[in-house]
């Protein structure tokens, strides 16, 4: 389960024991210096649950924006800010925080990344086998070594969309020269090179191929081999199959994972348009979508994926474990010294570390990022996050605050402390490696 930025800040409020919401009952003044709520009269002129707190609008134009605090008049119900870009208007719904809300998220993704006890299990079932390919990446989401890792004992399906072995000629970029390559090569005796050019820029479709119309609309994604000179993040090539030439529309656009510079690696990407639009392909594609500067890809032969095995943790004997293979920690790849049939699932398992909260682009937007933390992990972070934020306080504070936040810093570290105690993650038994090994399994 995941818990969202915006419940994880009323939370940490919760326990520190100070989170107000409510609704504006009227329009404030017309700078966004203000905020009106009747519903609030119950507080005094100097109460310290509003002053010096921070208003966060969770409706309307403003949503997401924090602002502090600076006068509150009970009289009037009124709630004095550092100015919003416009007027606070009647209906909004809204939270008063004691800490900055961007300060709590600092804090919450310090404790996220510095706690020893909080790990989630990986199971990644993205890797797809290739003939003559022992060499696999471990995913980026698994630390290290992996603790397991299994095969699927039946094969998938597939059929071949383009074999990469003719240059494509369909439509060529300026920027871009497209040859065979009988050196560098995965499958078939040779591969495609794709040749980039400085001069090619973001959005460019590097090169296409009229291809014999294929039927993919039972099918479930595609599997290919792909190496680039230069690395590059998820996204930054896309893979195109079109209804049309040329790939002038495409039916598919498919993103290629994050590639490590000079290595090949084993892509699978599912399907994501709808059935119908793949039907009759007749153009495969690959664009540039992000600038990379001058570069070499080559591609291998591109397969459509027809069915896949029974996929289900609960029924395991559709998997059977790897008894060894070796982690290559400097490539972060794991190396069978044994033969593995091609067209099977891998099923990596290991450990990851917990997401933070996202702290890009608006800080409305951040509200719904989410963490995999849940109950009573999350308890576990909220004490460390408020000890985190006294400890912030801590560095500011003078004379008697400082002593009675010292206190408060005592109590926290104890309390996360003690929930940290009773956090034990049980992890999948650590494989242990039968160095004879080598796989010999069903339908191999």
């Amino acid at each position: 389960m995941t818990t969202t930025l915006a419940n994880f800040q009323s939370g940490v409020c919760e326990e520190y024991g100070n989170l107000i919401t409510g609704t504006t009952t009227s329009a404030g003044a017309a700078g966004g210096t203000t905020f009106i709520d009747t519903a609030l009269a119950l507080y005094p002129d100097d109460e310290k649950r509003l002053m010096e707190s921070y208003f966060m609008p969770t409706s309307g134009t403003y949503a997401g924006i924090e602002r502090q605090i600076t006068d509150w008049v009970s009289s009037t119900t009124t709630g004095t800010t550092r100015a919003f870009a416009g007027q606070i208007a009647s209906g909004v719904t809204y939270k008063i925080m004691p800490f900055a809300p961007s300060k709590i998220t600092e804090k919450a993704n310090d404790a996220i990344k510095r706690t020893r006890y909080l790990f989630r299990v990986i199971r990644d079932d993205s890797t797809a086998t290739r003939e003559k390919v022992s060499r696999y990446p471990v995913p980026s989401t698994i630390i290290k070594d992996p603790l397991q890792i299994w095969i699927s004992r039946q094969s998938f399906g597939t059929q071949t969309i383009d074999a990469c072995t003719a240059a494509w000629t369909e439509s060529v970029d300026s920027d871009c020269t497209v040859a065979v390559d009988d050196v560098d090569y995965q499958e078939n005796n040779s591969c495609l090179k794709f040749t980039v050019a400085a001069g090619a820029g973001a959005g460019d479709i590097l090169a296409t191929q009229a291809i014999s119309t294929k039927d993919l609309s039972n099918d479930t994604g595609v599997t290919f081999v792909i190496k680039s000179s230069v690395a590059t993040a998820a996204g930054d090539l896309q893979l195109l199959l079109d209804e049309t030439a040329s790939c002038a529309s495409p039916s598919e656009t498919l993103s290629v994972p994050a590639l490590t510079a000079n290595e090949w690696q084993v892509v699978t990407v599912d399907y994501a348009g709808a059935d119908s639009d793949r039907d009759t392909v007749i153009s495969i594609g690959l664009k540039y979508t992000t600038d990379l500067g001058a570069c070499t890809i080559r591609l291998s032969e591109v397969k459509s994926i027809t069915d896949l095995p029974k996929d289900s943790l609960a029924d395991q004997e559709q998997w059977e474990q790897l008894l060894h293979w070796y982690y290559e920690a400097d490539s972060s790849k794991v190396y069978f010294p044994y033969w593995i049939p091609a067209n099977r699932k891998l099923r990596i398992i290991g450990k990851g570390y917990l997401s933070t909260f996202s702290v890009t682009g608006t800080f409305a937007t951040d509200q719904a990022s989410t963490t995999q933390a849940d109950e009573p992990e999350i308890s576990h972070l909220y004490a460390l996050t408020i000890e985190y934020l006294y400890r912030d306080q801590y560095l500011r504070a003078v004379g008697s605050d400082k002593d009675e936040i010292g206190k408060n810093i005592s109590f926290w570290v104890s309390e996360a402390e003690k929930r940290g105690q009773e956090i034990r993650l049980e992890m999948p038994r650590k494989t242990i490696k039968i160095p004879a090994f080598s796989y010999g399994g069903i339908g191999a």
